[in-house]
């Protein structure tokens, strides 16, 4: 009997100093994969290879079907000894292995719930199998399925709807506050992380003009050249470089505050009090908090961001628990038509060793003597099948009609052993 199994290590499981170790470059996957399909009783194989996870999915069949081809595929590829993987492996079989790779899809198994990337390298790990033509029936239907789960996930529940990092927050502030980030000028104070990650979400979005201001004027250019629209211009303490802004997102290092209470009441003098929204995610901060008070000016620093970033957290792990009901009817999906196929050859067997039954006696009636003319063996053919007919039918009907796999399986194996099925 074929067995589905997965076996991999994952963010949670494994530091990155192994993960790294067992990855699979794209550019090696389609030789992997045929490595890992040779392995004995190996019928299917895919490979999905992030930088959080590395998992082997398999269709085995003998009596080692517990994922030892996997884990002979890691230790031979990457000389990685049992000892060092064991402790940091896990396995799943049948529904496990199934309820797995769809919590995997749905981003329920990431290392930040809801995170879209997922699904794409779980379809890009399928497709490299295809290519490198290691998939069957099993995993087709196994990675379609799972496909579709990642994507009911998404479109019915708010699990990736919610921003969750701090970069995010601030484009989701902006949204918040001017409606639409569609040609917004942004100023950029400083070169940190966050604040790329954060102009790159707003570039995304829509955001108009750029402008990246730094004390250190040629770092500025430095940083501006990394954005098709931005452009470097000096820091000044009256705020001139503000004057057209909209968005102000400050990340960077000063022993002082950057921008005072006095220097942006004068600024939105010259501005005529048009709105200006301000995004300090500098440790420690470099906008003086008094801003805020000046009219037309928000102010919001990175505790403000982490706010909504725990708020929401919370409410993905609670669309979380929808996207478990949901992947809980895919699951029990997947095993009928996974069972329903197992159930195939043990149908047939038990067929064809009734008609062989049928064949024997007849010959052995037709052979005592006895002559009969054509309509009465045909009679006799037709009493036979009829009477097999009746006599199977039972039996395969209770094969079919049991909803739960357990009890289909059941089933299954009592009708191997009492009829001697040979199924091959």
């Amino acid at each position: 009997m074929k067995q589905l199994v997965v076996v991999g290590l994952n963010h949670r499981t494994a530091p990155v100093a192994l993960r790294e170790r067992l990855c699979v470059a794209s550019s090696n996957l389609g030789q992997a994969l045929r490595q890992l399909r040779n392995h004995p009783g190996v019928h299917e194989c895919a490979i999905l290879s992030t930088c959080n996870r590395v998992e082997l999915y398999t269709v085995e069949t003998g009596e080692l079907a517990e994922g030892q081809a996997s884990l002979s595929f890691l230790e031979e590829k990457f000389g990685v000894e049992p000892g060092e993987l064991l402790p940091h492996m896990y396995r799943h079989a049948l529904d496990k292995a199934v309820e797995h790779l769809f919590e995997v899809a749905s981003s329920l198994d990431s290392m930040v719930v809801g995170e879209p990337q997922i699904l794409g390298q779980v379809k890009e790990a399928y497709l490299a199998a295809q290519r490198a033509g290691v998939t069957g029936p099993v995993l087709h239907r196994l990675f379609s399925q799972a496909l579709h789960v990642g994507k009911r996930v998404r479109h019915e529940t708010e699990i990736g709807r919610l921003a969750v990092s701090v970069p995010y927050a601030a484009l989701e502030l902006v949204k918040k506050i001017f409606d639409d980030v569609q040609g917004r000028r942004i100023v950029v104070i400083g070169r940190g992380e966050m604040s790329e990650l954060a102009l790159r979400h707003l570039e995304k979005a829509g955001a108009g003009s750029v402008i990246v201001v730094g004390r250190c004027f040629g770092h500025a250019c430095q940083f501006a050249r990394r954005f098709p629209k931005a452009q470097a211009r000096p820091f000044d303490h009256d705020l001139h470089f503000l004057d057209d802004a909209d968005v102000v997102l400050a990340s960077t290092q000063a022993p002082h505050y950057l921008v005072q209470k006095d220097a942006v009441r004068e600024l939105m003098r010259r501005r005529r009090h048009r709105l200006l929204l301000f995004i300090d995610i500098s440790v420690p901060r470099v906008i003086e908090e008094s801003v805020n008070d000046v009219e037309n000016v928000y102010l919001f620093n990175i505790d403000h961001l982490q706010d909504v970033v725990d708020a929401n957290y919370r409410l993905r792990l609670e669309e979380a628990q929808k996207a478990r009901d949901l992947i809980d009817v895919e699951v029990r999906e997947f095993m009928q038509w996974l069972e329903a196929r197992d159930l195939v050859p043990t149908i047939q067997a038990f067929r064809k060793y009734l008609e062989d039954v049928l064949e024997q006696e007849i010959q052995r009636t037709l052979s005592n003597g006895q002559q009969l003319d054509p309509s009465q063996r045909q009679l006799i053919e037709d009493f036979g099948k009829a009477l097999i007919n009746k006599i199977g039918h039972r039996p395969i009907a209770c094969l079919k009609s049991q909803s739960d796999p357990f009890d289909a399986a059941v089933v299954r194996d009592a009708l191997r052993e009492l009829f001697h099925l040979n199924e091959h």
